[in-house]
């Protein structure tokens, strides 16, 4: 549809009254009408655009609708339509003026190659010719199209060309001109234009996929491919198109000079002289190239108009490059005249005759038989009437009066350039930039001379300039021309998984999960785990990936969260009668008269004192009076315990409420004795001194030095260790503050290195009436005389360890240890009193928290000192009991679907009608409701006989009897149940009738962010963000700070049209200038600095689909950092590299690279170690930027 005038707006003024003034303005009208039409018939090229009423006038058959301006009943600046703009035909380009009469917000002009344009540069695979201008807010954006070579135009490393901020506000006039490869802008004083071939195709170029065409298309208060992309603001947009000039360069109507060239330009044309001439008050006059080194000539250089000439001396012709000459070899042509032989030479050539014939002196190329002359004569080249020797024209005689010496006259006296007659003869000398070679004659081109022919690199030798290639390169057979070598065809470039050969280089890359080593050649595993954020509570490393598990009590949420779970939400937790929810657990309670039981869900009369089992290694003695009973408790005479006194006394009765304690402690089980006692090890600290030519603190060396005094202190018998001595550590101090005596050693720039080290001797073994504590005593005084032995041996220099590919021995007087003596166990022990007690059978050790902890339900133990627990058999949810000392307590508990009075055996079947799901309870479920069960021995609420078999999602309400949704927060993973799970912690779900914890997501995000450093991250990352949420953070960073965001990837589903978007914008409004925009996957990471001091950054999710978010770091940097910061995150090759952009997604290596951006001034202590992180490519352009930074 094309656009017409609407002729049903009357003007001001004309509005009919009486039938006088409408038969008036009919006539008015009638002349407006004819004039309008006229007027249209002479302009097809004007359309305006009212967009705060929806009025358009003019027309043009070349401008059509899209989308129809839009209706509604406000008088804002907000109607929406989007035009197509054909240049097939007369007209060129386009002008547009647009006017802001209101702020301008979000997307209020969008012109676009191609009919998909998002308002994000590109469009949806539509056209490779998708350039697109756009006006965000007050931010003018220019994107290219996706030709070949679109990334030498790109700022941003994808489409983006140019960005300019506060281009447009209120009450703005704009200034638009597009026409072929070409766009202008204009608002205030703001004013430029860009030329480029990735910008609009008007002319049917060739596009790299999709079809050619040549319109455009505008999109005025929302983007081109729809509306979900909208603005306000832009009030009217009027539309010029315009033809070009008719080219004066073809038709032949300009005025340039004779010897000038016509350029043809969009508007006129301009006039450029010919090569060979220059510009002098419009006349082109010609220049002697001559004056300038000959012209580059070697011999003889003419100029003509406009351009020169050279040429050469008789002998010799011009080379190639027209300026070099080369000997002509005039022997190819009918022999040189030479009765006989030709011998060709450099610029000339000789006759010379058969055996038995001497040269004619006439005219040197004849031959006459015999040889008189040379043989009774001795004359080099002919004899003379009058018995004398002659020469040859353009040789002179020598003084022995038979030798001929030759000059420059003569073939240019056998040089190649440039020739000087001297009495010895003549001297060669080369032209300008060209070297003279080994045979005195011959001169080659240096690598001045067009860079000696070279396509990289030129050296010059004494046999002339020899090409070579840089690493990556192979030379081709002329010599010349450097040629890319593709190392990936030999032996896949050694790389373990994937090669990728690039212009000049390759480089290895690696399958998600995997990095290069420091070889780059391998992929290894990435530890995530290695960074302490990656999982909230356990993290388990895999090859390639990772995984996370939570303590007992929370469930795994958002693959790496860890969550309480709500324990009550599922039956109640079991209790009998209530339930609490606590962190990491619950926790059962009894009404009024009743107690817990042991089991922690059953509840019991509270006037019954709980049985007492003696443990293992003990003796308990009890005694009842009346409702009062009282035990001792006693480890055994060789046994201790580990965790309690060996003895004391418990109470149970009215006056403890039925409950056994000790003290003021209650007490639920009594604790084993171990009788596996030892003595524990001794420490002991070591300083001393010694003397090295550089103090070092490398690890490997600390290494050497341990092992170095441990192996000494061990096979040395005067030691008295028995290999039970250890050097567990080696500091070294190269700060050290030194007495007096030991500074003379600093001389001769030698350094007087302080180290520490902690020495370890093992206990003695416990034999016969000698216990732990008398072992002790005695293994102190071992470490003691091994210390002595140790200062004596060091004070005679008789205490070697080797250091930094020496020899060195501890400074006399300078060994000291501590006095205090520090005591440990091994692991599976605890230390009492001095003595090592194993942890007892029914506990292991705790390698984290160091202690002894009780086997849980499911596991048993039956040594000492162990670390770990034994699985009971047949390993389920509740089977056997806490503490269990053996594999027989792995079944004494009832199991599901039986009870008994104390929940242990012998146990009765469930009654019909009820059920029990769980071990070791004492009363049985009933179905409720009026439900039964076809039996005895149910095990769960699914063999009571529903009406329905609730699915997943779903739980049956046994008031009802019918199936009902889960709400929103909660989930049900199995049939036929009749509860929901609540999600753990403050999770929720999107929707109801959820049947997978996985569906269950952290909605919590937004808020203001630290100073330095920190996550921008979506809701429940990196588990997928929830639907329908909206996110808000602010950045505020400290004082003459700047703000440096990395956006390693982002997942954003992008089929629900921007649905899901990710903004930042350059302060804390959010109608501010737009930094970064996504409502899409993008995997290419980038970098950017905000453009002011603060940012506003909005997430926001539809209803629709999901996807895994981002994790975004932010880090802050002192201004005065700018300029070499914006430097860095402004070079495409920071992200053209797989291996750079791997780190940039690195947890690990992306928090060291921004500790150092945080404090440029580190940046070089840390690159002494980072080569081993991260590949040298990395680290030389961050180098190269950090010290041309720091020393300008």
């Amino acid at each position: 549809m094309h656009i017409a005038h609407n002729p049903g707006t009357f003007w001001e003024g004309d509005r009919p009254g009486t039938n006088e003034d409408f038969l008036t303005a009919i006539g008015k009208w009638k002349k407006v009408l004819c004039l309008c039409l006229k007027t249209a018939a002479l302009q097809d090229n004007i359309v305006d655009l009212d967009l705060r009423n929806g009025v358009v006038k003019g027309y043009s058959p070349y401008i059509s609708f899209v989308q129809q301006p839009t209706k509604s009943g406000s008088f804002s600046c907000d109607k929406q339509v989007v035009l197509k703009i054909d240049f097939s035909g007369k007209y060129d380009g386009a002008r547009f003026m647009f006017e802001y009469g209101e702020p301008p917000r979000m997307w209020t002009i969008d012109i676009s190659d191609s009919p998909t344009g998002d308002g994000y540069g590109g469009d949806n695979g539509t056209t490779s010719n998708m350039a697109e201008m756009q006006v965000h807010n007050k931010q003018l954006r220019i994107y290219g199209n996706n030709l070949k070579g679109h990334m030498d135009a790109s700022s941003d490393g994808g489409l983006l060309i140019r960005t300019i901020d506060d281009f447009i506000r209120k009450g703005s006039r704009v200034k638009m001109d597009i026409s072929d490869e070409r766009l202008e802008y204009k608002s205030g004083k703001t004013k430029d234009y860009i030329e480029s071939r990735f910008l609009y195709t008007l002319k049917g170029q060739d596009t790299e996929y999709g079809l050619k065409d040549y319109s455009v298309y505008v999109g005025l208060n929302r983007v081109v491919a729809g509306s979900y992309r909208s603005g306000s603001g832009l009030c009217r947009a009027t539309i010029t198109l315009y033809s070009l000039p008719e080219d004066a360069c073809k038709k032949g109507t300009h005025d340039c000079h004779k010897d000038a060239i016509c350029i043809s330009t969009r508007k006129s044309y301009t006039c450029k002289c010919n090569p060979g001439y220059y510009d002098d008050k419009k006349v082109c006059k010609d220049r002697d190239e001559c004056n300038y080194d000959n012209g580059g000539c070697v011999h003889f250089c003419h100029n003509t108009p406009g351009n020169y000439t050279c040429s050469c001396k008789p002998g010799f012709i011009l080379d190639k490059d027209g300026q070099n000459c080369i000997d002509e070899n005039e022997c190819f042509t009918a022999k040189g005249g030479c009765q006989h032989q030709c011998v060709n030479s450099m610029g000339s050539y000789e006759c010379r005759c058969n055996a038995g014939y001497s040269l004619a002196s006439a005219d040197s190329k004849s031959c006459q038989f015999g040889r008189w002359c040379q043989d009774r004569l001795k004359c080099e080249h002919f004899c003379q009437p009058n018995g004398k020797c002659g020469c040859r024209q353009g040789y002179r005689l020598h003084s022995d009066g038979k030798h001929c010496i030759r000059t420059c006259s003569a073939g240019n006296g056998g040089c190649q350039h440039n020739c000087t007659d001297t009495p010895e003869g003549t001297a060669c000398i080369c032209a300008p930039k060209y070297l003279l070679m080994s045979d005195q004659r011959t001169c080659v081109a240096t690598c001045e001379v067009n860079n000696g022919g070279c396509d990289r690199k030129c050296t010059d030798s004494q046999k002339g300039p020899t090409c070579s290639c840089p690493k990556g390169y192979k030379l081709h057979q002329d010599g010349r021309t450097c040629l890319d070598v593709d190392e990936c065809e030999i032996n896949n470039g050694e790389c373990s998984h994937q090669c990728v050969n690039n212009v000049g280089s390759y480089e290895c890359v690696c399958p998600k999960g995997f990095k290069v080593e420091i070889n780059q050649r391998n992929c290894v595993d990435i530890n995530e785990c290695e960074v302490n954020s990656t999982c909230d509570h356990t993290c388990v490393n895999t090859p390639g990936s990772y995984h996370c598990q939570c303590d007992k009590g929370y469930q795994l949420y958002g693959i790496t969260h860890c969550a309480d779970i709500d324990e009550c939400s599922i039956n109640d937790g079991g209790c009998e009668n209530e339930c609490k929810n606590t962190e990491g657990g619950f926790r059962c309670s009894c009404r009024n008269g009743f107690k817990l039981h042991s089991n922690g869900k059953d509840c019991i009369p509270n006037n019954i004192c709980d049985k007492l089992t003696q443990p293992s290694n003990s003796r308990l003695n009890c005694k009842k009076e009346n409702d009062k009973e009282t035990c001792n408790f006693q480890c055994q005479r060789t046994a201790k315990s580990a965790t309690t006194k060996d003895n004391f006394a418990l109470e149970c009765g009215p006056n403890t409420e039925f409950k056994w304690k000790f003290g003021n402690s209650t007490v639920t089980s009594l604790p084993h004795c171990s009788k596996t006692i030892k003595g524990p090890k001794l420490k002991r600290t070591v300083t001393f001194l010694f003397v090295a030519d550089k103090c070092r603190t490398r690890r490997s060396l600390r290494e050497l030095i341990r092992r170095n005094i441990t192996q000494q202190l061990n096979e040395q018998k005067k030691y008295n260790c028995r290999q039970t001595c250890n050097v567990n550590t080696v500091e070294i101090d190269c700060n050290a503050r030194l007495p007096k005596r030991f500074r003379k050693y600093k001389k001769d720039k030698q350094a007087v290195v302080a180290a520490e080290l902690e020495m370890e001797i093992d206990s003695l073994p416990v034999k016969g009436k000698c216990d732990a504590a008398c072992t002790t005593k005695r293994t102190e005084r071992r470490m003691k005389k091994a210390l002595k032995k140790m200062r004596k041996a060091a004070n005679k220099k008789d205490f070697f360890f080797r250091y930094d590919k020496a020899d060195r021995y501890i400074l006399k007087k300078s060994l000291k240890f501590k006095k205090k003596v520090d005591f440990s166990c091994s692991d599976g022990f605890l230390l009492v009193k001095e003595a090592c007690v194993a942890c007892s059978v029914g506990t292991f050790f705790d390698k984290k928290q160091k202690q002894c902890k009780i086997c849980q339900r499911g596991t048993y133990q039956d040594k000492e000192g162990q670390t770990l627990c034994n699985l009971c058999p047949q390993v389920k949810l509740g089977i056997g009991i806490l503490g269990a000392v053996n594999i027989t307590q792995c079944t004494v508990l009832c199991p599901p679907g039986s009870y008994s009075k104390d929940g242990m055996l012998p146990c009765l079947d469930c009654p019909k009608n009820f059920y029990q799901s769980e071990y070791g309870r004492l009363r049985c479920v009933p179905c409720g409701g009026g439900l039964e069960t076809t039996g005895l021995g149910s095990r769960s609420f699914k063999q009571c006989s529903t009406k329905a078999t609730c699915s997943p999602g779903h739980f049956y309400d046994i008031q009802t009897h019918t199936c009902k949704v889960c709400p929103t927060g909660s989930y049900q993973m199995e049939y036929g149940q009749n509860y929901c799970t609540a999600c753990p912690g403050d999770t929720i779900t999107d929707e109801d009738a959820t049947t997978n914890v996985s569906e269950c997501k952290n909605a919590a995000c937004g808020g203001l962010l630290g100073k330095f450093h920190g996550f921008i991250q979506s809701p429940n990352y990196p588990g997928n963000y929830p639907n329908n949420r909206e996110c808000i953070w602010r950045i505020k960073p400290g004082k003459k700070r700047r703000i440096l965001v990395i956006i390693p990837e982002v997942f954003l589903q992008q089929i629900d049209k921007c649905g899901d978007i990710l903004v930042m914008r350059q302060s804390k409004k959010p109608s501010s200038l737009t930094s970064y925009e996504a409502c899409e996957t993008k995997e290419r990471p980038i970098a950017f600095t905000s453009r002011s001091k603060r940012m506003w950054i909005q997430f926001k999710s539809d209803g629709k689909n999901t996807a895994a978010g981002f994790s975004i770091p932010y880090v802050t940097y002192n201004e005065e950092y700018q300029p070499l910061i914006e430097d860095i995150v402004k070079d495409g090759r920071l992200y053209n590299s797989y291996q750079h952009q791997h780190i940039l997604k690195d947890r690990k290596l992306l928090n060291a690279l921004m500790e150092v951006i945080a404090q440029p001034l580190n940046y070089f202590k840390y690159a002494n170690v980072s080569h081993t992180l991260m590949p040298q490519s990395f680290i030389k352009l961050l180098t190269s930027k950090v010290r041309r930074f720091f020393s300008s």
